[in-house]
């Protein structure tokens, strides 16, 4: 497996950080960029749970890039799961490539970063070394190191005899075109996902039959480099016997809840949460007789233990999530599938759902933060969840998203005693605002404030037009939770903590370092809280 990214990448349910290391073949028309478009077109990760960050200097190989960058203080510091290395092979010999390459490789196991090497293309320019010989070195890298291996170079060389039209070089020979950027970066997207870009709706300023050709070419590519003799999985590949197999197993029998081998409709919807499958109910049904389709497997049974390791290990053409699993996730699975039930709270027996309110901002509410997410975990233990778009995204206007809440998320002021009501920023301040004036099951606030900052469209909304009635809210509500983070980039501490100071002595206040605005899942922190209250497992 040493020769196989795709056995190795880790899928991107959770937030994903990826370090682009390289010269100028990787900073020309951004191509660290393009790969996150193809991820997010993909939705394959929220936008603002995808870290990409880059560390380049022109001209430079990676051994300029080890002793004259800040590449190794990022990889030290900021926890990466994918490091990117783009060697600028002829502009170095094969010696140090293979020197640095491994002193790069050992740097990021110490971090438990994967290391991805990214092929670039030869030129005239420098002309001792061609594609072939390139692929050789890499292959020969990756064999010795253990690393995965993005092939630009030979999808540069296929769309050259295929589609001699279009040219990825630039007028320099040297430096890519778009075109050629945007080849790479589909390999790049296919390598770490092990998923098509085909038909991804991300064309990136060229025209649409450009765009289909090289992603198509590049897809091509990867599957052909997959394939390739000598690629093949090992016996101790993933599937295989070893700890993986039993990691595995272990994930399967968990999520096997009658124990008959088999993991049926809900039973596979809870490892679909997991990895942060945002739809609903219909749209899990539907997904589920795909996956099914895809493993070999009857829906009205289940999907065995053979086809739940080959959607682990191989991942599935989904596009609405990534079921490859590193170990690191699987433990994570197992670890959550263990959690004792929580204890139930003296008024779980009368909260029968959850609302998520969003922030303002957000038209597609599933698709956005964390909400979809936090939905198909509910969804997946049983609970009713009232999750939409709302009116007047942008501004959160109070005079709309109060009766909103009420009566399209809720479904009435009667259900709304038994519903539970997190907010998240706008949406904090209108499950606030909904307290003082309306009896509910709970709320829960995150990334909660109590004034308009200064900003015109928070003032617009109304919520900040009078003073809070804190006593009110205590009283309306069955429980309130609040969740503030140190480092908000929008909330001042201060600010966070005039609503905990408002609600006490009833609230119960958790406050963390480097959460940021709470933009990120998964959000277990939340779950944990609102199974308590709910009196679920």
């Amino acid at each position: 497996w040493r020769q196989r990214f795709a056995a190795m990448a880790k899928p991107l349910g959770p937030p994903r950080r990826l370090l682009f290391v390289g010269d100028s073949l990787t900073y020309y028309n951004d191509l660290d960029q393009h790969v996150a478009a193809f991820a997010q077109a993909a939705d394959a990760v929220d936008r603002k749970r995808l870290v990409v960050d880059r560390a380049v200097k022109g001209g430079a190989p990676l051994k300029a890039l080890w002793k004259k960058t800040d590449a190794r203080k990022m990889i030290a510091n900021n926890k990466y799961d994918v490091v990117i290395l783009q060697e600028d092979l002829p502009e170095t010999s094969v010696k140090d490539f293979q020197k640095y390459a491994a002193m790069f490789n050992d740097h990021c196991r110490a971090t438990d970063a994967k290391v991805v090497l990214l092929m670039t293309w030869p030129y005239e320019r420098l002309d001792w070394i061609w594609t072939e010989g390139i692929s050789e070195e890499h292959q020969r890298a990756a064999e010795s190191l253990g690393c995965g291996v993005a092939p630009a170079a030979l999808a540069w060389e296929r769309l050259e005899k295929s589609h001699p039209e279009i040219n990825p070089y630039s007028e320099d020979e040297e430096h890519p075109s778009l075109a050629g950027t945007y080849l790479a970066a589909a390999v790049v997207f296919a390598t770490l996902w092990d998923r098509s870009p085909v038909g991804l709706a991300h064309a990136g300023g060229l025209d649409e039959s450009t765009a289909a050709t090289l992603q198509a070419t590049a897809w091509e590519t990867w599957q052909a480099w997959r394939a390739a003799p000598g690629r093949e999985p090992k016996a101790d590949d993933p599937g295989g016997a070893g700890p993986r197999a039993d990691f595995v197993a272990a994930a399967f029998a968990g999520l096997d809840a009658d124990g008959n081998g088999l993991l049926d409709c809900s039973e596979c919807r809870r490892f679909a949460a997991f990895m942060c499958f945002a739809g609903d109910a219909d749209a899990w049904s539907k997904e589920f007789l795909e996956l099914c389709r895809e493993v070999g497997a009857a829906a009205s049974a289940g999907i065995p233990l053979d086809g739940f390791r080959r959607l682990v290990d191989c991942g599935t053409q989904s596009l609405s999530f990534c079921s490859d699993c590193a170990d690191d996730d699987l433990r994570e699975l197992i670890v959550s599938l263990q959690r004792p039930a929580p204890e139930p709270s003296t008024v779980a027996a009368r909260l029968k759902r959850v609302v998520i309110v969003p922030g303002n901002g957000c038209t597609n509410v599933r698709r956005s933060n964390w909400y979809g997410w936090l939905a198909g975990q509910l969804e997946a233990a049983g609970v009713e969840v009232g999750i939409r778009n709302m009116p007047d995204p942008m501004t959160a206007r109070e005079s709309l998203w109060l009766p909103f809440i009420v009566r399209e998320l809720a479904g009435g002021e009667k259900r709304l005693r038994e519903t539970i009501v997190v907010g998240h920023s706008s949406g904090a301040t209108a499950a606030m605002r909904l307290a003082e004036t309306h009896r509910v099951g709970g709320i829960v606030l995150v990334a909660a404030y109590t004034s308009d900052l200064g900003d015109l469209n928070e003032r617009a909304s109304g919520y900040f037009s009078r003073p809070w009635q804190w006593e009110k809210q205590k009283e309306n509500a069955g429980f309130i939770v609040q969740f503030a983070s140190t480092d908000d980039p929008f909330l001042p501490l201060e600010e966070q903590r005039k609503v905990r100071d408002g609600l006490a002595p009833v609230i119960e206040y958790l406050e963390f370092d480097k959460r940021s605005h709470f933009f990120s899942a998964p959000f277990w922190e939340l779950v944990e809280v609102l199974e308590r209250e709910l009196g679920v497992a």
